[in-house]
Order: C-alpha cells, then sequence, then structure tokens
C-alpha cells in the first residue's frame, strides 16, 4: 500500500517536482508511510483535519488551501488523497456521493484525486455498492489485498 500511494502521487505529480499534495492530517498516507512523499518524490504534504466523525475533508478546507502555480513562494496543489475506509478514524467508510464530490471539485481545481483503498471493499460492503462506484470519480486507487 505505502508503495502504490507513492507511485500513484509521483505519477500524478511528475512535472512539478515541488508539487503539493492534499491528505488528511490522520490518514495512513500522513501518519504512517514515512513521510516518503516529501523525502522520496520531494512533494510538499498540507494535511487538513478530517470530520472526526465522518473522516470526510471539507470542500471549504480544500479550497483555503489550494495553490495555483502563480506564486513562487508557494507549491502548487497537484493532487487530493482520500482514504476509505479511515483506518485512523475508526474505519469510517466515505461514500459514492462524497467521493463523487470530491472528484467534481478536483476536477473544477485541475488536481488530481488518489484513493488510498486499503480498505475499499470494506467500504463497498458497508455501503452496499461496488467497489468501482467508489472508485469511479478517482483518477489512481491503491488497494491492498
Amino acid at each position: 500500500g505505502t508503495m502504490s500511494n507513492l507511485v500513484a502521487l509521483l505519477a500524478h505529480c511528475h512535472a512539478v517536482r515541488d508539487a503539493e499534495v492534499l491528505l488528511g492530517a490522520s490518514s495512513h498516507l500522513s501518519l504512517w508511510e514515512g513521510g516518503n512523499l516529501a523525502t522520496l518524490g520531494g512533494l510538499h504534504v498540507r494535511q487538513l483535519f478530517e470530520n472526526a466523525a465522518t473522516a470526510q475533508l471539507s470542500e471549504v478546507d480544500i479550497r483555503a488551501a489550494f495553490a495555483l502555480d502563480d506564486d513562487d513562494h508557494c507549491a502548487p496543489t497537484r493532487a487530493l488523497c482520500l482514504e476509505n475506509t479511515h483506518n485512523m478514524l475508526g474505519g469510517v467508510p466515505l461514500s459514492v456521493e462524497y467521493t463523487t464530490a470530491m472528484g467534481d471539485l478536483c476536477q473544477e481545481l485541475n488536481l488530481r484525486l488518489h484513493v488510498d483503498g486499503a480498505r475499499i471493499f470494506h467500504a463497498a460492503t458497508a455501503h452496499q455498492v461496488d467497489a468501482a462506484e467508489l472508485c469511479r470519480p478517482a483518477h489512481s486507487v491503491s488497494v491492498c489485498l
């Protein structure tokens, strides 16, 4: 999972070495993957707080953190990461509606959406949907079997 998350984000951000990735402050990518996005990828990580009950990142917070490539003082935002289910917040599954809304936001902001889907099949079971529905808006998905 750690390597597939890294490879996906490197693929999304390869054109801009100092690109910024938005992700949850309690996400596995943030807490348990050894800072590899920065050390191996040269990527800046911006941590946003998730809602503790829903594990969702706020659209308002994402828009506030988003940076264009028009200021040499800021790393341009290139990707958004979601974790489904969210391990550190009790295994909360993100819904199809939420991932679709985040996909629409990413399209509007010209961001790539990556889903750390280590437990995506748990989320699919919890919501009684096909895992493909949960992943449809994403440009990449990491899955652990």
